[in-house]
């Protein structure tokens, strides 16, 4: 089975935040993207930016385990398990369904669905 571009690129950016690598993540987002997150609604790239700017310095290491692909055209869908070690010693384990839409070789928009209770959790003072 051959991997298409569309699914190469939403892994490259899945692979580039479970590194902590904003910049790298972000360069394969378009700039009038729109990203949607259960805790926040649609974010802009400038947005979005800031804030993964703002939770990345927490995640001493991330580990994502791809669990299912389905692509249909310009849509590639992503089962994901993640598990985190946080710098405040909580360990942070989720389970995500990425959708990406792409266009020209980039991510056009980005919804993650995810649980958002243990997160609050693992990341509260």
């Amino acid at each position: 089975m051959q991997t298409s571009p569309n699914r190469i690129l939403a892994l490259e950016y899945l692979a580039f935040i479970e590194a902590g690598d904003l910049t790298a993540a972000l360069a394969l987002v378009s700039d009038d993207a729109v990203i949607w997150l259960p805790t926040t609604g649609d974010m802009d790239k400038a947005t979005f930016e800031g804030f993964l700017g703002s939770v990345l310095p927490a995640i001493r290491s991330m580990k994502f385990t791809i669990r299912g692909i389905t692509e249909d055209g310009e849509r590639i869908a992503v089962e994901v398990d993640g598990r985190a070690e946080l710098n405040n010693e909580r360990i942070y384990i989720n389970h995500y369904h990425f959708l990406f839409i792409v266009r020209n070789g980039l991510l056009q928009k980005v919804k993650e669905f995810t649980d958002s209770a243990p997160a609050v959790e693992a990341f509260k003072p």
